[in-house]
């Protein structure tokens, strides 16, 4: 009995120590479920017979296992079992004349399980519990022993009992079981020989199979049942949120597990794999992008747009002259304007006298002012870059008023 307690405890302190998040707020496999079990194996009897012996065991469960989301639930059964206890070789020197022992059991039990979870198909469990035993020590020739046959005991008895197993889930409504227990009889009367400060005790150890009903229905093993999951399909061993959908801490549609931009700001566009849309594939993101369509294999600054390394207002790429001074204006293959200045003839300048030229306070060319004009125009029309002031003038011999308008109107005849 110490042994199993021991094998109990460290048990149970290996899997506190296993890593608990893969199964987290996910539901334990056999979440809410009745079972139903058939298990069949045999006993091993520890007796006063010197030769302890195998023989044949089976049992029936029932069992329901509470709701849970962490890595273990909690369940109840009950079971009812039947077999043989045997021992040979003679008993201890207090009954000398025994040879063999063959007792019929029955058993109707009752405890607490708790069951693992280290996958969703391997679920190793524990259980503590009691049991009413009957039994009735026997020869090999079914003759009841001495003690027994004069009715010294009761053929009923307190067991109890514990026991470690594990199922094998074929699927969501089946398991493979294989278990095996130890039953602690409350006197030394198992074997109708009392020898010893020990009492008596069996083991039990059972293959099977149990049935599985009902049961909380959750297909992806997320947590969430499939009534109100909203991603039924989810891989499992995701964290996921209340309605059972991948988390997207950004929230921009892509789920983190498949987000290798996980810090998107809100509400930008972004690919299949979370990551905020670069239509020229330049490195920046279009939100990002100043020049949005730059050519392909341009490199480019923080704002998106092509380097100019000359800051002449030509990106590089097409700038062939990418040394330009500051300052300097360039044409639009970013190299610098070349500007001609023409040779202005010595002459700038030509007077149409009044006398000669004009009438005497009139403001009409006379014919001589012909020929002075048409130097003026051959000038301009070999200078078109050229600008020309035209002024009127005149002496100080008449009124003001009338010397300003007779000004006015010999520049306008010219």
């Amino acid at each position: 009995m110490k042994f199993l307690f021991s094998l109990v405890f460290c048990i149970v302190v290996s899997i506190q120590s296993f890593p608990q998040n893969s199964f987290a707020n996910k539901n334990h496999p056999l979440s809410g479920t009745f079972g139903v079990s058939l298990e069949g194996g045999a006993t091993y009897t520890f007796s006063d017979f010197k030769k302890d012996g195998f023989n044949i065991y089976g049992r029936v469960l029932l069992e329901y296992i509470f709701r849970a989301t962490q890595v273990g639930a909690i369940g109840l059964r009950g079971y009812s079992g039947g077999g043989y206890l045997t021992g040979s070789d003679g008993a201890s020197g207090s009954r000398p004349e025994l040879d063999k022992l063959k007792t019929q059991i029955f058993i109707f039990g009752g405890g607490v399980e708790y069951l693992f979870t280290f996958s969703k198909f391997f679920v190793p469990y524990i259980y503590g519990g009691a049991a009413l035993l009957y039994f009735d020590p026997n020869d090999d020739n079914g003759n009841r022993l001495t003690r027994n046959a004069s009715n010294t005991y009761s053929r009923t008895e307190l067991v109890i009992n514990g026991e470690l197993g594990m199922r094998l889930l074929a699927s969501e409504k089946i398991s493979v079981n294989l278990g095996v227990n130890i039953n602690s009889v409350q006197s030394d009367n198992l074997d109708d020989v009392i020898a010893g400060t020990n009492n008596d005790f069996f083991l039990a150890g059972f293959g099977g199979i149990t049935f599985y009903f009902g049961g909380t229905k959750d297909s992806d093993g997320d947590g969430v049942n499939d009534n109100k999951d909203a991603c039924p399909e989810t891989p499992f061993g995701l964290a996921v949120d209340q309605y059972g959908c991948a988390v997207d801490n950004d929230n921009d549609g892509v789920p983190d597990y498949l987000d290798r931009c996980k810090n998107t700001p809100a509400n930008i566009n972004v690919d299949e794999y979370g990551c905020p849309i670069d239509t020229d594939l330049d490195g920046v993101p279009d939100y990002l992008d100043i020049c949005a369509k730059t050519p392909p294999n341009i490199s480019v600054n923080e704002g998106g747009c092509p380097l100019d390394t000359d800051n002449d207002g030509i990106p590089d790429y097409i700038d062939n002259c990418s040394d330009t001074p500051a300052g300097t204006e360039v044409d639009e293959w970013g190299c610098p304007i070349k500007k001609v200045q023409a040779d202005l003839p010595e002459a700038t300048s030509f007077t149409l006298t009044g006398g000669v030229n004009f009438a005497i306070a009139k403001s009409d060319l006379l014919p001589q002012a012909i020929t002075e004009l048409d130097k003026i125009l051959s000038v301009m029309v070999e200078h078109p870059e050229t600008r020309w002031v035209i002024n009127g003038h005149t002496d100080n011999t008449g009124a003001y008023t009338f010397n300003k308008q007779l000004s006015y109107e010999r520049a306008s005849s010219v």
